[in-house]
């Protein structure tokens, strides 16, 4: 996501414990589910022949052979090869769109592993020896890209093809694997994100030797987003968008730098590229009846993009969208110093590339259309095009995009000419619980990949009608067979139907049909012992509805677990080593195996009270271990979720939450009331922030600023950082002050080091060029009325004598009302300097 400092999150989450806004749709909408029961799911993918294939985090997909199969099969499962982490994983999805005679699905996933090495290594874990926590001391792996073969019996026949994983070094726990989608010719489209660190500025280098990609010096980090212009190492494909043969992995000869590849010009590799300058491309999605690829690209500070490819194929150079030199339609402040980044706004760099602004960008804080609650986190998670007839005609080629932190879908109608039009922008849904992916379903209508809730879900055009809102309760769910239950949904609603008027069918046995019952109040014995999920469907005379689901052990105790480590009084600082056990045992008190016990280790985030996560730590199979506490912005807190599941299926979990230590960050400025920085957030100095303890936040100060009509120009940090930089603050809390030097011209030169402060040094000259109004720029050199250098054609030139030595006539004739203005602007006496001029010509002469 990005958040101020961090790119999209795919944590899960559970209801219990988390404040969240409450999901709302437009008048028009509703959100119906589809899929249920899911374990942190990333992508959904539709094949032609019906079937449903959705992918989850861990490593896992499974295959429903309708939207209604209730019964799903793992079809691929490679949670040893996959590192679920942060937001690393199982990421992207496709399926061949010759399905079932190319009976083939492409998986793209973080490699458990560094480069170089097989998995499993990390264990879906980043152990951090120094104790500073993996956004400091971070994970080295690689991406790759598998095809896997699917029989028509949904299980997966013979073994993993790997297509493509050299190039794809990540170093940090986000901007991962990206996307995966087909275009109409068979072409596979492949996106990846740079695996930077996000907690500050990464040009390379940081973390420990060991965890660092093979990049050359000043060329890692979010420059991996540039290699192609960045020649001296293989290619990497961190931050581009590749087009591949799906058979084999390898560039389409018809992509654009084929040829640049085939003369020699541009690295073995390159030819895969399509499109350059990404920080995280999430998601990719073409537009229907076109070669177009529209690209979700998550942003860092200040800005989310979606992106627009025209062409993928054809010409001789490709689209650079500009990160990190580029965030949004403006310059990255924090990347503008970078040598690479001036030579590339001054236009040094031109093919195989053309820098390209994006299509549409929208800042964070900055409400897009209406009824959606801005945060200080944003992060665009999916992009579609709806080209179905089951929505107003309106919407027919509109793009509809998501962003996971805002939990909000909005919709981008189509323009007069025929694109999706920026000015018409409007919100479709907003309070949802972290939507990663949009796809546009085979009846045309467009879902959504519900991480938090383990779903998928599907927007519905309902106007003028809603659809109703399911509840169901039991009064026991659990106890010997034969077990009577009695099932009550009076607490489902309508907005516009009485409950009595709606229509109720229960599926009673979780064969998938709802045939076993009717009415809103049942009875029903499970007369032999067994797991029993029973949903109720609740059906408004529109025909809209909505399902609710229950499961009832009959015969059956669940295991009970008890969760020992960590205490809820328990705190923690970013890098200290959190431990956690747990046991479990069945209801005689017979202890089960450790193979019983899952992990989930969540970082919930939580501005302005609305929570969402970040997965910090996945395990099964184990009854203890130990994380080291992440560095993240407050507040936020660690929820640890523990789950045991018996031989029957049956589970028990148990969640505690704890909270870390926090401290005082003091952000003050000299001359006060100059607007700072702290992690995306601007204000005024001075103020205060709490933090968590030994967390590195992002402070950042102007590089000048006008208070009162006086200018000043940015001096230093008080802790000797840059002018952008991160601060890392001690138990003992901190004190930061950016100090600012006077410039009475507002040149952005101090006045201290000014010769002239009096005049704005573009109206000075810089015949040293080592900048202007510095001490070997004098007054008495003049420039003309356009602010040129006067050192040729007739027109009079000095140079620095050095120190105390005065100026020197160089060339040409002086001008003496031009040198009056000059002495008068610099407040000189003109009397001395008339006669200085006259000296410097009498010496000359001679």
């Amino acid at each position: 996501m990005a958040t101020a400092a961090v790119g999209v999150v795919l944590g899960a989450i559970t209801a219990g414990g988390v404040a969240r806004a409450q999901p709302s749709v437009a008048a028009d909408f509703s959100v119906a589910p589809v899929i249920r029961g899911l374990t942190q799911p990333t992508s959904v993918a539709f094949a032609p022949d019906g079937r449903v294939f959705v992918a989850e985090q861990g490593g896992t997909v499974r295959v429903y052979r309708t939207l209604t199969d209730a019964h799903p099969t793992t079809v691929i499962d490679i949670e040893d090869e996959v590192m679920s982490f942060w937001d690393r994983g199982l990421l992207g999805l496709a399926v061949d769109p010759d399905f079932p005679s190319k009976p083939y699905v492409y998986l793209l996933y973080t490699v458990d592993a560094p480069v170089g090495q097989q998995p499993p290594v990390w264990h879906d874990d980043c152990a951090d020896p120094q104790g500073d926590g993996p956004t400091d001391h971070p994970c080295n792996v690689r991406a790759r890209l598998s095809r896997f073969e699917i029989g028509p019996d949904d299980r997966q026949v013979g073994g993993e093809t790997i297509l493509l994983e050299q190039g794809t070094c990540q170093q940090f726990p986000s901007h991962s694997a990206g996307d995966l989608v087909f275009g109409p010719d068979r072409a596979l489209y492949v996106s990846l994100g740079e695996g930077a660190g996000f907690t500050q500025a990464d040009s390379g280098g940081l973390g420990a030797p060991e965890t660092q990609c093979d990049d050359p010096p000043g060329e890692g980090g979010a420059l991996r987003a540039q290699d192609l212009l960045t020649p001296g190492d293989p290619i990497g494909y961190g931050g581009s968008v590749l087009r591949v043969d799906p058979d084999t992995g390898e560039a389409l000869p018809d992509n654009p730098l084929v040829g640049a590849v085939q003369a020699g010009t541009q690295p073995q590799g390159a030819a895969r590229v399509i499109a350059m300058g990404f920080r995280n491309p999430y998601r990719l999605v073409l537009r229907p009846g076109t070669d177009e690829l529209w690209v979700a690209e998550v942003g860092w500070d200040t800005y989310e993009e979606i992106d627009r490819i025209p062409s993928p194929v054809g010409g001789a150079t490709v689209p650079n969208y500009g990160w990190p030199c580029y965030e949004g339609p403006h310059e990255q402040p924090d990347y503008a110093p970078l040598d690479f980044c001036k030579k590339l706004y001054a236009g040094v760099y031109g093919a195989p590339t053309t820098l390209v602004p994006p299509y549409y960008s929208y800042q964070h804080r900055e409400p897009q259309g209406s009824g959606c609650e801005v945060g200080s986190a944003s992060a665009v998670s999916g992009v579609a095009f709806y080209e179905g007839d089951r929505y107003p005609s309106d919407y027919r080629g509109a793009l509809f995009f998501s962003d996971y932190s805002l939990g909000c879908v909005w919709v981008m109608r189509r323009g007069t000419d025929g694109l999706p039009d920026p000015s018409a922008v409007s919100t479709v849904a907003s309070g949802l619980p972290g939507p990663v992916d949009l796809v546009a379903g085979p009846d045309g209508d467009i879902y959504y990949v519900d991480l938090w809730a383990g779903a998928v879900r599907r927007l519905v055009y309902t106007s003028p009608n809603h659809a109703p809102i399911a509840r169901v309760k039991t009064d026991q769910d659990r106890g010997p067979a034969p077990l009577a239950v009695r099932f009550d949904a009076t607490g489902s609603t309508d907005a516009e139907t009485p409950a009595d008027q709606l229509q109720y069918a229960w599926d009673l046995d979780g064969d998938g049909a709802l045939d076993d019952a009717t009415g809103w109040i049942i009875r029903h014995t499970f007369a032999e012992p067994g797991v029993y999920p029973v949903t109720v469907r609740v059906t408004d005379p529109s025909g809209a509805f909505d399902d609710a689901s229950v499961t009832i052990a009959a015969g059956l105790a669940p295991p009970i677990v008890t969760l020992d480590q960590p205490l809820a009084s328990d705190t923690w600082s970013v890098g200290e080593p959190i431990y956690f056990a747990a046991h479990a045992e069945d209801e005689d008190g017979k202890a089960l195996p450790d193979t019983s016990l899952s992990w989930q280790i969540r970082l919930l985030h939580c501005p302005g009270g609305a929570c969402h996560a970040h997965d910090v730590f996945a395990a099964s199979g184990t009854a203890s271990g130990q994380i080291d506490a992440p560095d993240h912005a407050y507040p936020s807190h660690l929820e640890l979720e523990v789950t045991a599941t018996d031989a029957a299926g049956l589970t028990d979990s148990e969640t505690i939450e704890i909270y870390p230590r926090t401290t005082t960050v003091s952000v003050r400025s000299d001359p006060p009331g100059v607007s700072l920085t702290l992690d995306g957030d601007t204000k005024p100095a001075p103020f205060d922030a709490t933090v968590i303890v030994g967390s590195s936040n992002d402070v950042e100060a102007p590089a000048s600023v006008t208070l009162g009509g006086e200018g000043y120009v940015f001096a230093a940090w008080s802790d000797g950082g840059a002018r952008a930089h991160a601060a890392k603050v001690p138990e003992a809390g901190a004190a930061l002050t950016a100090r600012f030097s006077p410039d009475a011209d507002h040149d952005g030169v101090p006045d201290a080091s000014d010769n002239c402060p009096a005049v704005a040094n573009p109206s000075q000259s810089d015949h040293d060029e080592a900048g202007p109004g510095d001490a070997c720029d004098p007054a008495c050199r003049p420039v003309d009325p356009a602010g040129r250098d006067a050192s040729d054609g007739g027109a009079a030139a000095y140079q620095c004598g050095g120190s105390g030595s005065g100026c020197a006539l160089t060339a040409g004739t002086p001008d003496p009302a031009r040198s009056m203005r000059w002495a008068v602007a610099c407040g000189l006496l003109l009397a001395a300097a008339t006669a200085l001029i006259g000296r410097r010509r009498r010496s000359v002469r001679r």
